[in-house]
């Protein structure tokens, strides 16, 4: 966990990358490469207000673009 200044909530706070539910539910839908995707484009969140470190708009549509992305690829082998 990394410790730095937020500016969402404006504390010294500790900022990490939270797996929930459904990131976990893509790792084992996916076989594992969710993890690569969720590694390198989900950013590092406030674990007091849930604010992005480097938050931008361009790195969410990267995300969900990545994201389909891999949806279509799974749901193709699927369907073979």
């Amino acid at each position: 966990m990394v410790v730095t200044h937020c500016p969402s909530c404006q504390r010294n706070t500790g900022f990490k990358r939270c797996a929930c539910f459904p990131t976990v539910l893509a790792w084992f839908i996916t076989g594992g490469v969710w993890i690569l995707v969720w590694w390198l484009f989900y950013p590092l969140r406030c674990t007091i207000c849930g604010h992005g470190v480097g938050e931008t708009t361009q790195g969410k549509k990267l995300l969900l673009v990545a994201s389909i992305l891999l949806l279509i690829y799974c749901l193709s082998h699927l369907i073979r």
